[in-house]
């Protein structure tokens, strides 16, 4: 999702395929990236290889766990983004989307934030899901190895839900849900990329306006905040109307053309008010309302 939508190079720690393991006879897809790792870098043990635990019984996955962010390093990369799913032995309610992040690191913490923003606003928009819970914040803690180390790289640890919990354990095999969370994970990725920061898609405001009967076609600007993937559908809705009044409907291909488009038709002397509810939705689906006025008159 984040190679397709942001253009950057994403390099995956495990592998999709198919193929089977010669060991454990099982898809080496279902295995660990230490293994993956291993059998793309022969020899490269400081990558895969890594534990201060050799004698443990989770020496492992301790390995597993110290290669995602020895292999970030050495391809090069700005960014990890763990993705887990989540789980509570004692609370079978525990439910949502969190991100954690290392202790005292800023730019870790505004990648996070930007990641829930963009998470939140796409899993929202899907009715289903409005209310599904995404933190507000990312949660600090130092619990974390695939967060650790290597301070040049941002990293994140995504806990997209509980599997633990019935109705998120759902969710997670839903594929409208898997999508609209990563969908989020790369929009909060990019927009930090870029600098931007993160707000959720909304409608702020769109002037009570009055025109002139045959002064042709009007533009009112629509004041926005957030990020919308272009492009836009914008469709007005007529709530009332004191004559004859059409809805419409248009398709903007970028923010220049974010404005609410009136004509007051030639031809009447009479003071008509109209309401209106202007609708844009986003390439993804996201919507906003806002509802507003026109008036025609002589």
């Amino acid at each position: 999702m984040i190679g397709i939508r942001s253009g950057d190079d994403i390099f995956e720690p495990r592998t999709r395929s198919n193929t089977i393991n010669g060991t454990t006879k099982r898809p080496w897809w279902e295995m660990a990236a230490r293994y993956t790792l291993e059998r793309q870098y022969p020899g490269r043990t400081d990558i895969w290889g890594v534990t201060s635990q050799p004698t443990s019984n989770q020496r492992e996955y301790l390995k597993d766990i110290n290669s995602r962010t020895r292999y970030a390093n050495e391809v090069g990369a700005d960014v990890l983004i763990s993705l887990h799913t989540n789980a509570s032995a004692t609370n079978p309610n525990a439910r949502g989307t969190w991100v954690l992040v290392l202790n005292g690191r800023p730019t870790d913490y505004a990648l996070g934030q930007s990641i829930l923003c963009g998470m939140k606003e796409q899993i929202h928009a899907l009715p289903a899901y409005a209310d599904y819970h995404v933190d507000d914040t990312p949660r600090e803690s130092n619990l974390y190895g695939e967060n650790a180390g290597f301070p040049d790289i941002k990293k994140v640890v995504i806990e997209t839900g509980f599997h633990s919990n019935a109705a998120d354990a759902a969710a997670l095999q839903d594929p409208a849900f898997i999508t609209a969370a990563m969908k989020g994970v790369e929009k909060g990725y990019r927009l930090d990329r870029d600098g931007i920061t993160c707000e959720p898609f909304k409608i702020k405001s769109i002037s009570n306006v009055t025109f002139t009967y045959g002064s042709g076609v009007q533009k009112t600007p629509i004041a926005i905040q957030g990020s919308p993937r272009f492009p836009v559908v914008y469709k007005s809705e007529v709530l009332s109307c004191g004559g004859t009044c059409n809805p419409y409907t248009k398709s903007i291909t970028d923010a220049s053309g974010l404005t609410m488009d009136f004509t007051c038709a030639a031809g009447s002397t009479t003071t008509l008010s109209v309401k209106l509810r202007s609708t844009l939705t986003d390439a993804d689906q996201v919507t906003s309302s806002y509802e507003h006025s026109v008036t025609c008159k002589k």
